[in-house]
């Protein structure tokens, strides 16, 4: 009902709610709250006489929202009305020319009659007994030439009610209004977006360390679920050679299992793939293209492809969720995981693809020296093996493991400078050719030095893994702990594949002979905490 005049707030007191309400609006940064637009909606039904109802209409995705009533059923809250429908009746009404601002629109007798099967309750809605209205005043709230809300007050028994200075006061009304919505927009927007950075700097920290394509696999679905709040995400991983896509990671609930292969065209995947772009299924269960069904009811799905930088396929990110469509924040929130995942990825694919090389010539160049050595062969693949087991049993950090399987690799090279009749000499070393024989730890230093990606700890094995404990060691004669490390570990593989393979002057020992040899020389020739990893290590590989 309109306020009788004995209760109308002071000008005072509208103007500081005026204040509150605006003070409130701008600082959210979250939109609008309930209390807000009843705040406005109230201010508006106070300065604007001759109703005794109304409603605050608010746009939201495609339709005006009731967000607040006066004077009306309560069952009102949440109706929704389809925006362009409104628009049409509004302009059709309204007569306004193409082009100019919405002026507010005021209806009598069955006009009034129409707006209110529009905004408020249809025929057959009404209750019984309910008067029809005989006035209303539509005021539409609006920026940049979009309607953001509407204000509809209506009068059911005056059909004169609101007058041209009424219409004045609503227009003004209307511009404030609109002009507190979109600043709270803009600060909400504003709010969102930051929120979004976030997100995707937390992804890309998360990322960060990830090196193998696994991992960033793995990081990259986790990171998905937690921060866009979906049941599940997988990471498809495209296979070249078969034209295929292959699930490798999953996280979340009702996710598809790890190793799914999907044929091109399979599934709806594939759309994301022929798009080149974010493709959205809103309940993917019904689409009868979809490959993998759930035990739900309802799930909208969302695809993003993962491209290389020269555009190559890499995989594509597919995440699900229960009932809730995504959100255009949301589809753009998927997109940008999807390039900060596809850069990680490409990056440590290539990183694979350098260390593999890296892995072939250093492999190749330890086989040379098997042959030239009459080395066994194998004996690189096996102290390589050994020393990263070893090294893992130890707990060495992953640089410093890779710094042991390069100075494994590495470990002879030394023997490249030396004579034929030394490095192949079947008998006893005469004292001037076992100085050259020992000479190689040195010689393999300086060529190591060469080499200007191996890191130091590598270089250090290749130069100290001959040194003994108790300082009777070469090339330094360095004593306990001043043996670097990776040397130590190394000392104890290397000296263990010896002995158990056969050379031209000696017979291969037992696997027993050779453990009971490397207990026995703990604390003189090696570590003593070495030794127990390894003989713990081997006992674990035995079990």
């Amino acid at each position: 009902m309109t306020l009788p005049d004995a209760e109308a707030p002071s000008d005072r007191t509208l103007l500081r709610r005026t204040f509150q309400s605006a003070r409130s609006l701008l600082s959210r940064i979250d939109g609008p709250s309930d209390d807000d637009y009843r705040t406005l909606m109230d201010l508006a039904a106070a300065l604007i006489d001759g109703h005794d109802a109304a409603a605050l209409f608010v746009r939201e995705r495609g339709t005006f929202r009731v967000r607040v009533t006066s004077g009306a059923s309560a069952v009102l809250i949440d109706r929704r009305v389809d925006a362009k429908a409104f628009l049409r009746w509004f302009d059709a009404r309204s007569g306004r020319p193409e082009g100019r601002p919405r002026a507010p629109l005021v209806c009598r007798g069955h006009d009034a009659h129409s707006a209110e099967t529009l905004l408020i309750a249809g025929e057959d809605e009404m209750p019984p007994g309910t008067p029809h209205v005989r006035a209303s005043l539509t005021v539409p709230v609006e920026v940049d030439a979009r309607i953001t809300a509407v204000l509809h007050l209506e009068n059911h028994f005056d059909e004169n009610a609101f007058t041209g200075e009424q219409e004045q006061t609503a227009s003004e009304i209307a511009e404030h209004v609109g002009f507190l919505l979109t600043a709270a927009e803009h600060r909400a927007r504003e709010a969102a977006r930051n929120r979004e950075l976030e997100m995707l700097s937390a992804l890309n920290v998360a990322l960060r360390p990830a090196r193998a394509p696994g991992e960033v696999e793995e990081i990259l679905v986790q990171q998905t679920v937690v921060l866009l709040g979906t049941r599940y995400a997988t990471l498809l991983r495209y296979d070249p050679v078969r034209d295929t896509l292959v699930t490798t990671a999953s996280s979340g609930q009702h996710a598809p299992e790890s190793g799914l292969l999907l044929r091109r065209g399979e599934g709806l995947s594939w759309t994301a793939v022929e798009a080149r772009s974010v493709t959205c299924f809103q309940d993917a269960l019904r689409d009868p293209r979809a490959f993998v069904l759930t035990p739900v009811e309802s799930l909208a799905t969302l695809y993003a492809p993962l491209l290389a930088a020269s555009g190559e396929l890499l995989g594509v990110l597919a995440v699900g969720r229960l009932d809730a469509p995504f959100t255009t924040a949301e589809v753009r929130l998927a997109e940008a995981f999807a390039s900060a995942g596809a850069t990680a990825l490409e990056r440590a694919l290539e990183t694979r693809a350098v260390k593999e090389t890296r892995e072939g010539a250093l492999l190749a160049l330890g086989r040379a020296l098997e042959v030239r050595d009459f080395e066994t062969r194998g004996h690189t693949e096996r102290v390589v093996r050994w020393a990263e087991q070893l090294g893992r049993a130890f707990g060495l950090p992953s640089g410093e493991l890779e710094a042991l399987r390069q100075g494994a690799y590495l470990h002879d090279i030394g023997k490249l400078g030396l004579p034929d009749g030394v490095l192949l000499k079947p008998g006893v070393f005469e004292e001037h050719e076992r100085r050259l024989m020992q000479a190689h730890t040195t010689i393999g230093d300086a060529l190591a030095r060469g080499i200007p990606t191996l890191p130091e700890q590598a270089r250090q094995v290749v130069r100290f893994h001959h040194e003994r404990w108790d300082g009777a060691g070469y090339p330094d004669g360095l004593v306990g702990e001043a043996i670097p490390l990776l040397a130590r570990l190394f000392a104890v593989v290397d000296v263990y594949d010896a002995l158990r393979s056969a050379r031209p002057y000696k017979r291969a020992w037992t696997h027993e002979a050779a453990m009971a040899e490397i207990e026995r020389e703990a604390g003189r020739q090696f570590d003593a905490r070495v030794v127990r990893a390894f003989l713990n290590l081997v006992r674990t590989l035995e079990d």
